[in-house]
């Protein structure tokens, strides 16, 4: 069994990556990919707890893209991690990462909510989410009132749920980023010697969705997710 979509604490992962591989053992897997989000940090040490267990290791990174306004996660595998243009691309979209999350604490914090930058950033480890942001808002007590003020008894209080209602463009949290084409990871991937996927097409808001994909395939696509 294979493997080809996993995180780590290094983005919005829970286990360490040596935590991530030998869970991944002990269920059987023989080869799998550390995928973090925008982030690299994760693999070697992987790569060395792969390498005691006897499991592959394969390098990946989840990057955020953007195709006609519609956000889109594609898969980077086997490319030299270390290559200069990957390296220089994680670093300045780690730096943009960091000033959309401060700006959403900000907005947080203005409709009243108990959140501070510290407990956001000790969430992050080297990749900085939006999701660390929700996730601080969702598990601080004092905020289930106010998040009842905006979100209906019957819905569940949850990361999805206050995506959906404070952060969804248009609504009160939303921060804009910068897009990020779909052809520039492509290239980057591409060009140090890996091959890039569509991550979760079946979460993406397609217009028509045999047409849609049928685009993003002709920007570069080597192949496509299908069990997530």
């Amino acid at each position: 069994m294979i493997d080809l979509h996993t995180h780590t604490f290094y983005s919005d992962g829970k286990f360490s990556p040596s935590e991530v591989v030998q869970r991944a053992k002990a269920n059987g897997v023989r080869a799998l990919a550390i995928a973090d989000h925008d982030s690299w940090e994760g693999i070697p040490e992987a790569e060395v707890e792969g390498a005691k267990l006897g499991i592959e290791i394969l390098s990946a990174i989840e990057f955020s893209t953007h195709w006609l306004g519609k956000e889109l996660h594609i898969l980077g595998y086997g490319m030299d991690y270390r290559d200069m243009n990957i390296l220089e691309y994680v670093e300045g979209k780690r730096a943009r990462n960091r000033e959309r999350v401060v700006k959403l604490v900000k907005r947080f914090q203005e409709l009243g909510f108990v959140v501070s930058e510290e407990e956001v950033f000790s969430r992050g480890k080297n990749s900085l989410k939006r999701v660390h942001a929700v996730l601080s808002v969702l598990e601080e007590p004092e905020n289930e009132h106010l998040l009842r003020k905006h979100i209906p008894s019957e819905c569940e209080l949850s990361v999805g749920s206050i995506w959906k209602t404070f952060l969804s463009e248009g609504k009160l949290a939303f921060v804009p980023g910068q897009e990020t084409p779909v052809e520039l990871i492509a290239g980057l991937v591409h060009g140090a010697g890996g091959v890039i996927s569509l991550a979760h097409p079946g979460l993406a808001q397609w217009k028509d969705a045999e047409a849609d994909i049928s685009q993003v395939v002709a920007l570069g696509l080597d192949g496509i997710e299908c069990f997530y």
